[in-house]
């Protein structure tokens, strides 16, 4: 009873710490990185933090002892994290998208959502040198155990059961029995390595990933790359880095913030994934501008994090029709589509004064995002019944555009 309660007093704690509301509605969609750093990130760990000790104590109660145990162990280790390190990990895309699928799990799913929230614990524990004592961690694939949020990915030569035991103390990983990981490595066929990183918390990997398998919608189309071909994606997004950093600081920022994990793709594509909050998927060979693709993916996921918090209008589920899918679709999807191409129409227009886009083709592009906007704004206008938040939203895009 005495732990109970002190988990409580924790979560209680955490949520007394952390901002009440969203900043006023007419900044949110100039980019912010302290927006997003000290309220939006932090609102949204908080909702977190409430779905997912009610969702582990769900899963608690229909399972084995050693799950149930287990689970505890994992909560009271995501508790012993400060505020900040908190935060982070209740917005780390692995544990937003877990959340989805653990909420609906069933008693025969308990041990498997627990050894792969032990994989998330463990990854994060991990990249702050904390302390996590033996639980089940889920393996990616047979020959190894994907750390992403630490940067690391742990390889066996020899294959991995499904599930194998880890802590971490002393900043040394321990991995089954009498396997310590650091800068010796026992035994000689498992080994540590490092995934690109992009920023301090940007990371790079695909697959093999069996938690993609899992909960990524499009895993068919994760691109399975080695280590010369993940470093030259790796480059491909530097350069957009490059770019978007020099020519609007502030959206860099921004995206600094929000983005976790960057998922290379085979087809010449991207798009976000809401369950997957901090993430994006971009073609490993994209040929589209970067910078542009890092800022509009990022976009969505910004005002994915907002909805989360606020509604942008009373009938989000409604048809309207939508010039960027080329029919009907929900009311959400038209507004984040404004909200998103708006966001990119402003950086064309950076990058144009750069002179980073030249030709025709850019203005080509100028002109089909304007036939989207003088199509897609008015149909908003007639069928959403915008909220405070909606109506602000729509007025700053309307702006933007001008």
């Amino acid at each position: 009873m005495a732990v109970a309660n002190d988990m409580l007093n924790r979560v209680r704690a955490f949520i007394a710490a952390g901002p009440s509301r969203l900043p006023d509605e007419s900044t949110l969609f100039a980019p912010n990185a302290q927006h997003t750093a000290d309220v939006i990130w932090p609102l949204v760990a908080r909702r977190n933090l409430k779905r997912l000790t009610t969702t582990a104590v769900r899963l608690a109660g229909m399972a084995d002892a050693d799950t149930h145990d287990a689970l505890f162990v994992l909560l009271g280790a995501v508790l012993e994290l400060p505020d900040e390190a908190l935060t982070c990990f209740l917005t780390q895309p692995e544990v937003t998208s877990w959340l989805v699928g653990a909420e609906q799990a069933e008693a025969g799913d308990a041990a498997t959502f627990t050894a792969w929230l032990g994989q998330f614990v463990l990854a994060e524990v991990a990249s702050r040198g904390g302390v996590l004592p033996a639980v089940p961690v889920a393996t990616s694939s047979p020959h190894h155990v994907e750390l992403r949020a630490w940067g690391r990915r742990l390889v066996s030569e020899a294959p991995l059961p499904a599930v194998v035991t880890c802590s971490f103390r002393r900043g040394v990983l321990s991995f089954g029995t009498g396997r310590w990981m650091d800068q010796h490595v026992e035994p000689e066929d498992t080994r540590l390595i490092q995934l690109p990183r992009l920023a301090r918390r940007l990371f790079v990997s695909g697959g093999p990933n069996a938690w993609l398998t899992h909960a990524f919608p499009e895993v068919r189309q994760v691109a399975e790359l080695d280590a010369p071909r993940l470093a030259a994606f790796a480059a491909l997004l530097g350069g957009g880095i490059e770019v978007l950093s020099a020519v609007w600081p502030e959206a860099w920022h921004e995206v600094e913030v929000m983005l976790r994990w960057v998922v290379p793709l085979t087809p010449d594509d991207s798009f976000y994934v809401p369950g997957f909050r901090g993430l994006i998927a971009v073609g490993e060979t994209h040929t589209y501008p970067m910078a542009m693709t890092l800022f509009h993916e990022t976009s969505h996921n910004k005002f994915s994090s907002i909805l989360e918090l606020a509604d942008a209008s009373s009938n989000p589920d409604e048809p309207v029709f939508s010039p960027f899918a080329r029919g009907k679709g929900p009311v959400t999807s038209l507004i984040h589509s404004c909200w998103s191409f708006a966001r990119e129409y402003q950086l064309i227009q950076r990058l144009k004064a750069a002179g980073h886009l030249k030709g025709a083709g850019i203005q080509k592009l100028e002109k089909k995002f304007q036939v989207f906007f003088d199509k897609g704004i008015p149909s908003l206008r007639r069928t959403a019944r915008l909220s405070p938040l909606g109506d602000a939203v729509l007025a700053s895009i309307e702006q933007s555009i001008r």
